[in-house]
């Protein structure tokens, strides 16, 4: 098991599927969860679109200026951050911060994001951002169902979305 985990994480370090991905980011910022204890497995997941600047600098999900929102969000609500992971529907931060295309999304989602879906199987998801919202809900307008809490199959299992503004 240790040995595959750790297969796992150095094939998502030399991901090279998106290339324009690949050429703009700096590294991978791979989803993560601040547990107590650590045998605990997260019930919530919050997911943005994409890495920013700073996520990009420093390998964390949502610890910028906009991370740093949701993360006030998350406590105004009651949702403590322990036991929550925080990820993004492509880990690689697009150059100018552009939105990530269809095709670095559907890569990096079957890749990457809906195998940790289906390893943690949370209760409910955020879904932060337009784009984010619309891999769980399809085209839809975020202002139309912005907080709005819905169950969805996604990949066969029964789940809460909740789609916010990022």
């Amino acid at each position: 098991m240790h040995s595959k985990i750790n297969t796992q994480k150095k094939k998502r370090r030399q991901c090279q599927l998106c290339p324009a991905l690949t050429a703009s980011r700096k590294q991978i910022v791979e989803g993560e969860v601040h547990f107590s204890p650590p045998t605990d497995c997260p019930q919530v997941m919050a997911i943005a679109e994409a890495p920013g600047v700073e996520e990009d600098r420093t390998g964390h999900p949502l610890v910028g200026v906009s991370g740093q929102e949701a993360r006030h969000h998350l406590d105004l609500n009651g949702i403590s951050r322990l036991g929550v992971y925080l990820d993004n529907i492509v880990r690689c931060h697009p150059e100018n911060n552009r939105d990530p295309s269809a095709e670095e999304i559907r890569l990096c989602s079957e890749t990457h994001l809906i195998p940790k879906i289906l390893e943690l199987q949370p209760k409910w998801i955020i879904t932060m951002g337009r784009l984010s919202t619309r891999l769980f809900l399809g085209n839809v307008s975020l202002e139309m169902v912005h907080g709005i809490p819905r169950t969805v199959n996604f990949a066969g299992m029964d789940i809460v979305v909740i789609p916010t503004y990022h």
